[in-house]
């Protein structure tokens, strides 16, 4: 009776062990989704912002993503949006007119858009031709991303969630 009693409460107890570290590892899988992109997304903009050094500006969009791909092969570049569905394969990159700005966008595939920005105008306030809304007046690099539990498709400059109260604001870290 004694072996049968404690067998019951080994079983309950590695089922409860069970069900708590699933939780978790279904938790950190999503986070872990979400830092993916991100890392991309850093990764990325470190890249740009030395195209833009050697350069002194960001070049059109073509030569900007050409110039990418060499420094990070690992990662694809589109000037299409991308997608939040499956396994993401892309950054999507926006350049400025005046080659001052570039924008990168990535998804992760728990449907959360990420963004970073590299705003090299030489007057804080200036966004080179692209929409206000879209970017920060803010010099320097910006991290934005869509609030948690919005459900987004496709992300990059021109998607409907960017400028919206569906993102979080710009700031020097990604948002939670």
């Amino acid at each position: 009776m004694r072996r049968v009693v404690l067998a019951v409460v080994a079983a309950v107890a590695l089922g409860g062990l069970a069900i708590g570290l699933n939780a978790a590892t279904q938790a950190r899988g999503r986070s872990g989704l979400d830092h993916s992109a991100q890392s991309d997304l850093t990764n990325a903009i470190i890249s740009g912002k030395t195209i833009f050094t050697n350069r002194g500006a960001y070049p059109t969009e073509l030569s900007t993503l050409s110039g990418l791909q060499s420094s990070e092969p690992e990662l694809n570049f589109t000037n299409a949006l991308v997608s939040t569905s499956g396994k993401v394969l892309a950054i999507n990159v926006q350049v400025s007119l005046d080659g001052q700005i570039v924008l990168l966008a990535d998804g992760s595939a728990d449907g959360r858009c990420w963004y970073a920005e590299d705003n090299e105008e030489a007057q804080p306030g200036q966004v080179g031709g692209l929409a206000a809304a879209k970017v920060t007046t803010a010099q320097g690099i910006s991290y934005n991303g869509t609030k948690s539990g919005v459900e987004a498709t496709d992300c990059g400059y021109t998607d409907a969630y960017l400028g919206t109260a569906k993102a979080g604001g710009w700031g020097s870290t990604f948002p939670s």
